[in-house]
């Protein structure tokens, strides 16, 4: 791949990433508009004619899931557990599943507005945000939906980002931000944008970024009362979508008008500095991590990857005697090795990966497991020879295990 860096803001260049085209089973025509992963190994992707993708290995294989629609576009999806997740669409569609993303069920929605974008502050409590600044709230995981008012005909929200039920910040198309901090009864601090915007992020209580047409991309770092712009290109590139991987390593992606290409950009330095990271041949449209790769997709049912994708497999259902965290084998190892733990019964199971500062450096999982054997595959290519330190917790159990990678 030729690596390409362009100075927008003169610093540093970060390394470009190699990027990987993934197979979807969809072709032509089917834009994909929405990716989110529930955990390491589970993730979901929504499109146009109705297309529902899902991945239960890491992003490795997708399979399209019928969702009941062949002429929807769905352009958000979040799950609140393993089981029930929420997917809302145009014409104010709304969908909820039960049996995760086997089977879609169409839910009774307030309003016939697009619904662009949405934020769950807990497993209870979220929201959808569309055309002509409709705001809809549930506080029953989706089963019902309240319309909020403060509709502004001819203007949209594009994205949102909630930091509680009643403090939500949402960029608004008349080049704008809002900010609410009673659950949108009022909104506030209408601050000026530099252009229209697309999307919104935050790292962190105070950190968040914005982006949207001509490239911009807006940072606050004060929880949204005033914004900054720190990048826009002049040469017509527009932004759709934003995510970091980390508190420093982050990426935004999007179209170039005039033409089909796609572009990524991206950051290792807290969003001070973007350089261009790569172009592809279609439009890109959306962007997300599942906690240790990048994922992104556009037109033409195109899923693009950077990374590794994770390998977990159940090497037995029998229930073992009790939990356990083996310890990885080979070690010390180069760049691979692998773990082993044991599930006595259901839990919520989390393994992650430190450093010797006990620096969080990947999540492996993180996500409800039945009862069994599993190994979990781990690449250290991208880290440095050294010390690393692994630790499981699944209910009352936790155990750490040292790894030394030599390379």
């Amino acid at each position: 791949m030729k690596r390409i860096c362009l100075f927008f803001i003169l610093l540093s260049c970060a390394v470009a990433d190699n990027w990987s085209e993934v197979p979807s089973g969809v072709g032509q025509f089917h834009h994909l508009t929405t990716i989110k992963f529930f955990s390491p190994t589970t993730g979901f992707i929504g499109g146009s004619l109705g297309d529902i993708l899902k991945t239960t290995d890491g992003g490795t294989t997708w399979v399209r899931k019928p969702s009941g629609f062949n002429n929807v576009t769905f352009f958000f999806i979040h799950f609140v557990d393993a089981q029930i997740g929420i997917i809302s669409a145009g014409g104010g569609i709304i969908c909820r599943t039960t049996n995760g993303g086997e089977s879609w069920t169409q839910i009774v929605s307030p309003t016939s507005n697009h619904l662009f974008d949405g934020f769950f502050v807990n497993a209870t409590t979220g929201y959808l945000c569309g055309q002509n600044a409709t705001v809809l709230k549930t506080t029953n995981t989706g089963l019902t939906w309240t319309d909020l008012g403060q509709h502004d005909p001819g203007r949209d929200y594009l994205g949102c980002y909630y930091f509680s039920e009643a403090v939500g910040i949402l960029p608004f198309s008349n080049l704008s931000i809002r900010k609410t901090m009673n659950g949108g009864l009022t909104y506030g601090n209408m601050f000026a944008l530099s252009n229209f915007a697309k999307d919104i992020t935050f790292i962190n209580s105070q950190t968040g970024f914005v982006v949207g047409n001509g490239g911009f991309i807006d940072k606050t770092t004060d929880a949204g009362d005033s914004w900054t712009q720190v990048q826009a290109t002049g040469q017509g590139y527009n932004l759709e979508a934003i995510s970091f991987l980390n508190n420093q390593t982050g990426y935004a992606v999007g179209p170039r008008d005039g033409n089909l290409n796609g572009m990524i950009f991206k950051t290792v330095n807290q969003g001070t500095n973007w350089t261009l990271d790569t172009i592809t041949q279609y439009t890109l449209i959306d962007v997300i991590s599942n906690g240790s790769d990048i994922w992104v997709v556009g037109e033409n049912g195109k899923i693009y990857h950077s990374g590794n994708p994770l390998s977990i497999t159940q090497s037995s259902s029998e229930a073992p005697k009790k939990f356990s965290l083996a310890q990885n084998y080979p070690n010390p190892f180069n760049p691979t090795t692998h773990i082993a733990i044991n599930i006595e019964k259901l839990a919520d199971v989390r393994l992650v990966v430190y450093n010797m500062t006990g620096k969080e450096i990947q999540t492996l999982i993180n996500e409800k497991l039945q009862p069994g054997i599993y190994k979990v595959n781990f690449d250290g290519s991208k880290l440095t020879s050294g010390i690393y330190f692994y630790t499981m917790t699944a209910g009352n159990f936790t155990d750490t295990k040292k790894m030394i990678l030599v390379k």
